[in-house]
């Protein structure tokens, strides 16, 4: 045990994180990083872009890779189902310094056969498993102690010797159960401690059966997390970019909602004010319905556009269509007649205005 104090923290030089893909997979991580979804989520499908991307050097997801060699450790496939999946990928015949792919067999000491290849092989900076029950081959997953245990053993044999320079991705499972409902987290199939025992966590799902596509998101201790986020999927190259989020596709639906509702309401108010003509503004909003600070807000946007005119009747704001509003013809009012110049009134019974009274009447 090592007691550790402030002051030697503080001092100590802390270097720079190295990434294999930028602000997501690093080296010198002490914990396995984690590809979770449910079955035909894709899980297998982006770690082989993955794979394919840091064997290049070509971005994934938008992220920049440092070029490196991969391994990727499959149980699931057959040789030719690898070839198949690998090629459509965008793996070449060129690729043999950048990419190995490792099959075990059956009664295979999996973490030897893993740490073995690491000591002959010193280039390989990126580990891909699937799955993480194929290859700790435990007894019971949802079991603490046990997997805890498993992951004890993996650390020693493995990761102890080769996590300052590998960086170890493991694809794994949701609950059947939990696989609709809860945080991400509760999702993770078997022991608890499977989440504490992983880094960078990026999970997978479908949107539901009717529904083929897919969404990821990131969760990571230090780095650049992901939102949930859908992929966009090009089945020719096999491979993903990020598209929308699931939240912005939400506020954009609510957008058109709004729009929609907009519309409609801009109609029933046109339509009641064409058909009550000179009704007052509280009335028409009322009879309109909906919320009456919308309608009325509606009635005076319309009013500022000029498809609905006012006309004042004493107090109230009477509402007509453009075109419809009636006109108060001009009358003329009468002027002193005392002479062409004089616009005066006329006083009350008399044809002249107060000056132009008394001298009309002395002439």
């Amino acid at each position: 045990m090592r007691l550790l104090k402030p002051s030697e923290l503080s001092n100590l030089t802390v270097a720079p994180s190295m990434w294999i893909v930028e602000g997501l997979l690093r080296l010198n991580r002490k914990r396995v990083s984690l590809l979770c979804g449910s079955p035909h989520s894709g899980k297998s499908t982006i770690a082989r872009q993955l794979a394919i991307a840091v064997a290049h050097g070509e971005p994934f997801l938008g992220r920049e890779t440092s070029q490196s060699k991969v391994l990727c450790w499959q149980s699931e496939e057959t040789e030719e189902d690898a070839s198949e999946d690998f090629t459509k990928s965008g793996m070449l015949p060129t690729d043999d310094k950048h990419l190995v792919i490792m099959q075990p067999s059956t009664g295979d000491k999996h973490l030897d056969d893993l740490a073995k290849t690491l000591d002959d092989d010193p280039d390989i900076r990126l580990v891909i498993i699937e799955t993480l029950d194929d290859f700790l081959q435990m007894d019971d997953l949802s079991d603490n102690p046990s997997t805890r245990r498993a992951f004890e053993k993996f650390y020693n044999v493995v990761l102890e010797k080769h996590a300052h320079r590998c960086c170890f991705l493991v694809l794994h499972h949701f609950k059947k159960s939990d696989e609709q409902k809860g945080l991400n987290l509760n999702r993770i199939l078997g022991a608890t401690v499977i989440a504490g025992k992983t880094d960078t966590k990026i999970y997978m799902r479908q949107v539901n059966d009717t529904d083929e596509r897919r969404y990821i998101q990131v969760q990571i201790r230090k780095g650049r997390s992901i939102g949930p986020t859908y992929l966009e999927f090009d089945k020719k190259t096999q491979s993903s970019v990020l598209g929308i989020t699931l939240a912005d596709e939400k506020c954009e639906a609510m957008k058109a909602t709004f729009a929609v509702n907009a519309i409609d309401l801009r109609r029933r108010v046109l339509a009641e004010v064409a058909n009550h003509a000179g009704q007052s503004k509280r009335v028409t909003a009322k009879k309109v319905g909906g919320k009456l600070v919308n309608t009325l807000g509606m009635i005076n946007s319309l009013i500022a556009e000029g498809s609905i005119n006012v006309a004042k009747d004493g107090q109230a704001d009477c509402l007509y269509v453009r075109g419809a509003c009636p006109t108060v013809e001009s009358v003329a009012l009468p002027i002193c007649a005392f002479d062409s110049e004089c616009t005066n009134s006329p006083v009350e019974g008399s044809r002249f205005c107060y000056r132009h009274v008394e001298e009309a009447l002395c002439n």
